[in-house]
């Protein structure tokens, strides 16, 4: 190609109305070929990298090739932002109370919740002893879902199950199985977002619509 004709290339960018754009180019798209104009020219969209106030553009890259190239990480960011913001309902919808207000007035019953203390009790003249359980009521709640753990050393999950408290308590907890009930393990810290915690508190909260809706 001559220098006259490189000169003369137009920009073959597509436009909103189907033309094409037909502006004097000044590069061509590495990706699919097409020359581009000023306009049609990739950019940095960071808002890291820029001379003065103008954004850095891309020499060998055109709009459309960003924004195919774009797509699959704003659909990503657009689905971790509607995930956050349904997580910080859910903790709403526990810490305000209207949780358990709606269980307490669906009539849905709660289970029984003990504590188990594993205390050192002495022999007798304090010769000697032995450790035991020591069970007390933790009180009740209701069931709203199920946590898995697995840590690096384990071979396979642990899984735990997911109770509302009928108290006033502005965290879930984890409980196991225990004879005539459940037994408490440990708090859940609503206010820790990272994945997986802030799942299980979505998925809590929309179990505690379903028992509501399915008992009226």
């Amino acid at each position: 190609m001559s220098k006259i004709e490189a000169t003369a290339a137009l920009c073959e960018l597509e436009l909103k109305d189907g033309s094409t754009c037909g502006v004097t180019a000044i590069g061509r798209c590495v990706t699919c070929g097409r020359a581009f104009c000023l306009t049609h020219q990739a950019r940095d969209l960071s808002g890291v990298i820029f001379v003065g106030y103008v954004s850095v553009g891309y020499p060998d890259m055109c709009t459309s090739c960003q924004e195919a190239m774009q797509a699959p990480i704003r659909k990503e960011q657009e689905e971790i932002r509607k995930e956050q913001e349904e997580w910080r309902a859910a903790v709403e919808y526990f810490k305000s109370g209207a949780a358990r207000t709606a269980l307490l007035a669906s009539g849905v019953q709660p289970v029984e919740i003990f504590r188990v203390e594993h205390k050192f009790k002495e022999g007798f003249l304090g010769l000697g002893g032995r450790y035991i359980n020591e069970v007390s009521s933790f009180g009740r709640g209701w069931l709203v879902g199920e946590s898995q753990w697995q840590f690096p050393w384990q071979k396979s999950p642990e899984y735990h199950l997911i109770v509302l408290p009928d108290r006033l308590l502005s965290e879930l907890i984890e409980v196991g199985p225990y004879s005539g009930g459940y037994v408490f393990q440990k708090y859940i810290d609503l206010s820790w977002s990272p994945d997986p915690p802030h799942k299980w508190t979505i998925a809590a909260a929309q179990a505690v619509k379903r028992l509501v809706r399915a008992s009226n």
